[in-house]
């Protein structure tokens, strides 16, 4: 097997250009809050996953209770469950349970709200620690990564004293254990101040009234592992802020909302990613006192407010991210490239690949290739040309900015080379009714024999040719009646075998996933609890295949197995109804998802994470993956109803349509399948557009064949296995077609000297052994016979010379060497040199010459040539 290179999960370099963006996004108005016209003031806003609430705060409903609202569509505020009484500069926030728990606060007379856990269905529903012996009100509240949540300072607030100070206590609570503890107190004490956490996981307390009651523009973080403040990590705010509403941003930039200077403001203040804050857009309302919250849209809530009911939105988008691409890549000459990126960030996207920075435009190039998804996350350059390779990346952008991708360097290189001629050998078995050769790799074949059961009438039973002859090791086992071998790689062959189970009636068998090793032994792989089964590809160590459920199953699940265990990954998407996994590569599994009502898709998965890829080439209403090896994947697509065989690499823009055949498998660009030629079902290569036959090599009593698989070793020897059908003795047989090793003993023969005499070899020119030589058709009248020697080959017509009519010379000869004639015959050898590094290099010419009066006007007659190259 010939490797290609790897993808890489990469980080692009990335312009985030926060500033700009966000001075061009704008606060939109939203739904006012139903009040009766009353500001909403002192809520707390909740983003629970699902639902953004407004809890808390002014004015009372009629039962003197806090209001809460929903917001529902993004459109409507919609009163729900209350709180029990009336209890302002509350605490509120999702716990680590996932609870909304509501805590503390006061009531008018200055006495403590209680705390419990609230939700819709039951308002109160039940009760949680209270606090230690953090102040009741006017505290800031923040939550870390582990859905912890804080208590952070407090007190009167701007009207704190030295006798009743504003303070530096901070709480933790932990819903696991119900439990507040208190942790490492605020180095400068605040009150009515803003909290969140930043997106390394810190906590940051901004502004507030200090201990005396004077606005601050102190900045303080927690860090949270270390259980440390600091008032130096960050930099101050640029102004006084108290009552103001901070945020993170989905961008993971720290906004500080409104609030006050003394006036009520509007404005939007971010931290940017150099350290530095800017002023951002400002609301259409000042507020104070209100409520703020991130929703999982990207977009920031601001809500009422000591003078306002209304509500608006600020879209905080964040930046594209490349999370996935090639770092380089590389595309069979005259196949297709496919590219794409994995991009996290806020959506939409917009996309342009560049080739060597220039943009690309679908369309056929000056190249000759054919460019498609240039404005998409998956290009496909289709018909790939060497002035195809060089440098391309992706332009993404959306909302927040731009982003380019990491270079991918393109290299094209050749398939590798189809010799003019293979040789095809029958593998059939004696006895067997039929045998088809499925796989090979590294010399080895494997495949299926069919042989009559008494029982059970004809079936197929796993086989593998260790060489190639046509002796087949059974691998069926023992307590089974057959199977199939279907793929073999690097030591490990895949398929299925019928599992044997007692039944009152007798023994019966199900189809169950199975693997062997090259000795024959035999592993059960049917993953528990699915009844039917079989593997249909594997590298060695790690196998893909599909399985279903029971009898009565209407669709089969695409599985992955890491080991050799009956433990494997389901590989259905979420959503779809079902999937199957025909075969991998370096990593990646491929096959089809079903996603329903005859909707077909071809896939694609990453299997240490099962993360699908939908591969459908666009414009595609059905398609399928079958095999994949070398960086291609073989399949078919069906457009405006017409199933269309092709090739991807890698991404479903990068379908490739391959001329009329049925496909197979694909090695060093080569594609081996079927393809009507001449009438007939013919065996073919694919390389460069062109269909190469195979069937033409094949025994003469094949009427048709059909190649499945193709092996190409290091050193460039090609190996083709599949099946033909025997006309003569009507059954499908297994086929091998091979190349010679480059330094393999080969004897070629060529030309024809005078009609009749045909000089043949016995046995090959091995490096230190004997080459057999036999003349046939020797006339009858001959005297002498040799057989002359040369190193290089003639085409010199002598039909004219010594009355040699119909003859050729085709040996330039060095020397002779006599042979012995017998009646019809001659017979003689030739010593090869014992030199190893001649093995390749040297070739040897030999034609047959005979003294037979009679035979010609001058008595002399030649034999055909032979090309003998001198190997192992």
């Amino acid at each position: 097997m010939i490797p290609h290179t790897l993808r890489a999960a990469v980080l692009a370099t990335t312009a985030p250009l926060l500033s700009a963006s966000l001075a061009a996004q704008t606060w939109t108005v939203g739904p006012d809050v139903p009040t009766g016209s009353a500001p909403r003031t002192a809520a707390v806003a909740v983003f629970d996953g699902s639902n953004l609430f407004l809890i808390g705060g002014t004015p009372a409903d009629g039962n003197g209770d806090a209001p809460v609202h929903r917001l529902d569509g993004g459109t409507t505020w919609t009163a729900t469950t209350p709180l029990e009484g009336l209890f302002l500069h509350h605490g509120a926030a999702l716990d680590g349970l996932g609870q909304i728990i509501v805590f503390a606060g006061e009531d008018t007379g200055g006495d403590p709200g209680d705390s419990y856990v609230w939700n819709e269905a039951d308002g109160n529903a039940g009760g949680i620690t209270e606090r230690i012996a953090a102040p009741n009100a006017r505290f800031a509240v923040a939550r870390d990564l582990s859905g912890r949540v804080y208590s952070i300072g407090g007190g009167p607030g701007a009207t704190a004293t030295a006798g009743n100070p504003n303070s530096t206590r901070v709480e933790r609570y932990d819903a696991a254990s119900d439990t507040w503890t208190a942790v490492a107190p605020l180095p400068v004490a605040v009150a009515d101040a803003a909290a969140c956490r930043d997106a390394q996981g810190n906590l940051v307390v901004l502004g507030g009234f200090d201990a005396d009651g004077d606005r601050t523009t102190e900045v303080q973080r927690y860090d949270v592992a270390t259980n440390t403040w600091s008032t130096t990590a960050l930099p101050d705010l640029p102004v006084v802020r108290s009552g103001a509403c901070a945020v993170l941003g989905a961008d993971d930039a720290i906004y500080l909302i409104g609030g006050s200077d003394g006036t009520e403001q509007a404005t939007t203040l971010f931290l940017d990613p150099g350290g530095v804050w800017q002023v951002g857009p400002s609301m259409a309302a000042p507020r104070e006192h209100f409520a703020a919250a991130l929703d999982n849209d990207g977009f920031i809530w601001a809500i009422g407010g000591e003078s306002t009911f209304s509500s608006e939105k600020l879209f905080t988008p964040t930046c594209p991210m490349v999370t996935y691409q090639p770092t380089n890549a590389q595309s069979y000459r005259g196949t297709t490239l496919g590219l794409e990126v994995d991009v996290a960030g806020t959506a939409p996207f917009t996309y342009q690949w560049r080739f060597a920075g220039v943009p690309l435009t679908d369309g056929v190039t000056a190249q000759g290739s054919t460019v498609v998804g240039a404005a998409t996350a998956q290009l496909g350059v289709l018909g790939v040309s060497d002035l195809d390779a060089g440098s391309y990346d992706c332009v993404i952008s959306n909302a927040c900015g731009v982003t380019v991708s990491a270079s991918i360097g393109v290299a094209v290189v050749a398939p590798a080379s189809l010799p003019p001629a293979f040789t095809a050998t029958k593998l059939h078995p004696g006895g067997a009714t039929a045998s088809s050769a499925r796989s090979v790799d590294d010399g080895t074949i494997v495949g299926t024999t069919s042989y009559v059961h008494a029982t059970y009438g004809t079936l197929s039973r796993p086989a593998m040719w260790p060489s190639v002859a046509p002796s087949a090791l059974d691998l069926t086992p023992g307590n089974s009646v057959g199977g199939q071998a279907t793929k073999v790689r690097n030591g490990t062959i895949v398929g299925w075998w019928w599992w044997p189970y007692t039944t009152p009636q007798g023994t019966g068998y199900n189809q169950h996933a199975s693997a062997w090793n090259l000795g024959g032994a035999h592993t059960e792989m049917q993953v528990s609890g699915q009844e039917f089964g079989s593997l249909s590809d594997t590298d060695g160590m790690h196998h893909v295949g599909g399985m279903r459920f029971d009898e009565s199953s209407t669709t089969s699940s695409g599985y992955y197995w890491p080991t050799f265990s009956r433990f494997a990954y389901g590989l259905t998407p979420p959503g779809a109804w079902g999937s199957g996994c025909s075969a991998m590569d370096a990593g990646l599994g491929f096959g089809n998802v079903n996603l329903g009502f005859g909707v077909q898709h071809a896939a694609k998965w990453t299997l240490d994470d099962r993360k699908f890829f939908d591969m459908n080439p666009p414009g595609s209403s059905r398609s399928y993956i079958t095999a994949a090896s070398d960086g291609l994947q073989i399949g078919s697509a069906t457009f405006g109803g017409t199933q269309r065989t092709g090739i991807w690499a890698g991404s479903a823009g990068s379908f490739f349509e391959l001329p009329a055949m049925s496909a197979y498998e694909t090695e060093a660009g080569l594609i081996v399948g079927s393809a009507v030629l001449l009438g007939t079902s013919r065996a073919v290569v694919w390389h460069e557009g062109q269909l190469f036959d195979l069937h033409q090599f094949a025994p003469p009593e094949f009427s048709s064949s059909v190649a499945y698989d193709i092996d190409v070793a290091v050193d460039g020897t090609i190996t083709v296995v599949g099946q033909g059908y025997n006309a003569a003795l009507g059954r499908n047989e297994a086929l091998v077609w091979q190349t010679p090793a480059p330094d393999a003993a080969t004897v070629v023969e060529y030309g024809v000297g005078c009609p009749e005499p045909h000089l043949l070899a016995e046995s090959l020119p091995v490096i230190g052994g004997t080459l057999d030589l036999t003349m046939e058709n020797v006339p009858a009248s001959t005297t002498v016979a040799a057989v002359l020697v040369g190193f290089a080959p003639l085409d010199i017509d002598v039909s004219s010379v010594f009355g040699l009519a119909g003859c050729t010379l085709l040996v330039n000869s060095a020397f002779p060497i006599g042979m012995t004639v017998t009646p019809g015959f001659a017979d003689g050898s030739i010593s090869m040199p014992a030199n190893p590094s001649l093995a390749g290099s040297l070739h040897i010419f030999l034609q047959g010459a005979m003294i037979a009066p009679g035979s010609t006007p001058f008595g002399v007659a030649l034999s055909n040539a032979l090309d003998c190259r001198l190997g192992f």
